[in-house]
């Protein structure tokens, strides 16, 4: 009887952890990705995880998306300490895995929410920030764990890396809309007067691209309001 209730317990726990994190994985983060995975990866249950067949089961992952999908399969194990250890293991190689930028921030939502470890996702993003490309910048603006000395430096490595002035301006403007972070925007404004105004056709190509993405998100952001 103690052990059933014990158990109710912790699956209680489990759900409120669950509901949470994805509050604040919507907040932090915007839209999840489309997650598509093996027929092989899609087919394991979270109790292999805890079997011999584990580091089988890693060895047959080809793109940190299956990474993931087995870091969200680990959270769903009852026992905490195990599970806590399976999702750092699984996040360690999924951070060896060569891949895009959006990965690691992906690999950093999925510390915050599945670890709930502030702490390392803020290390994984910092870590990119100075490999980004001109069209990874708009990922900064899907989330709000970094610091403002820490927005200030990514800012920095954007305006010296090529921008041109509109896309640093619509990178501006987007970061502003997060309150933390307004204050910090308002100083580089003068600086992007000293950009070239000229968009070469690869920048433009990235402009309709975070443009799209930005609609994706008003548009989920003007439908949770509405339900509220």
């Amino acid at each position: 009887m103690e052990n059933s209730k014990g158990k109710t317990r912790e699956d209680k726990q489990l759900k409120t952890l669950k509901i949470k994190n994805g509050a604040n994985m919507k907040k932090f983060w915007g839209l999840r990705p489309y997650m598509e995975v093996s027929d092989f990866i899609s087919s394991v249950k979270p109790k292999q995880l805890l079997s011999s067949e584990f580091n089988d089961i890693l060895s047959k992952c080809e793109d940190v998306r299956e990474y993931l999908h087995l870091a969200n399969l680990a959270f769903e194990l009852e026992d905490g300490k195990n599970r806590q250890k399976i999702i750092k293991t699984i996040l360690k190689r999924a951070l060896q895995a060569r891949q895009e930028p959006w990965g690691y921030f992906y690999i950093a939502r999925s510390a915050y929410e599945n670890l709930n470890d502030k702490k390392l996702a803020k290390k994984i993003i910092v870590k990119q920030i100075k490999r980004f490309k001109i069209n990874d910048y708009f990922l900064l603006c899907k989330q709000n764990i970094l610091s403002k000395k820490q927005i200030k430096t990514a800012i920095k490595s954007a305006l010296s890396s090529g921008m041109k002035r509109q896309r640093f301006v619509n990178l501006l403007d987007r970061l502003s809309e997060i309150d933390k972070y307004s204050l910090v925007c308002r100083k580089f404004y003068k600086k992007a007067k000293k950009l070239q105004t000229d968009n070469d056709e690869y920048d433009e190509e990235c402009l309709k691209k975070e443009e799209i993405v930005q609609q994706r998100l008003d548009q989920i952001r003007n439908k949770n309001t509405k339900t509220k």
